[in-house]
């Protein structure tokens, strides 16, 4: 039996091979995470939260999940928003580890909040960052939207019309 000649096509997924799946994860992750420490930056130079920032994060993986895939569709939608939602909620939860920290701090108190969380820890600041305001989540569906639709309609302008006259 010749197992040499027995060859399978290139794994695919959604139209989509390995290698262009794992380059536009890779590069929507690395733009995420730019855009979550420009987030955080702007978060630390202030006194809030700055959630209107969160969907800017959305777009970043987005554009990184595009310029890695080379191209948009159905498959470049779905693993910027699984991106997306898997840098907005870690961000999150060190933007408002940071804003507990500095309020107790500001109430001469200490807050032992660890930088890398236990998961009920994690959770714990995460429910109080998404059920003190509706704008963190608001934020968010509005990350998820961005990076689904800019995933599946790309970057490029359409081509212009022309219409005969």
């Amino acid at each position: 039996m010749n197992h040499g000649a027995d060859q399978s096509p290139a794994v695919r997924w959604l139209g989509v091979s390995r290698e262009r799946l794992l380059r536009g994860a890779l590069a929507g992750g690395a733009a995420g995470v730019l855009a979550a420490c420009a987030w955080f930056a702007v978060v630390a130079g202030t006194t809030q939260r700055q959630a209107y920032l969160i969907p800017v994060v959305g777009a970043a993986v987005a554009y990184g999940v595009h310029k890695g895939m080379r191209g948009f569709g159905r498959a470049q939608a779905i693993v910027s928003v699984a991106i997306t939602a898997v840098a907005v909620v870690i961000t999150m939860y060190y933007v408002e580890r940071l804003l507990v920290v500095r309020w107790f701090a500001e109430s001469g108190d200490h807050a032992a909040i660890p930088l890398v969380p236990y998961l009920d820890w994690f959770w714990s600041v995460l429910r109080r960052a998404f059920t003190i305001s509706p704008s963190p989540a608001v934020y968010t569906v509005g990350a998820l939207l961005a990076a689904g639709w800019l995933g599946h309609q790309g970057f490029e302008a359409p081509p212009a019309r022309h219409h005969d006259a």
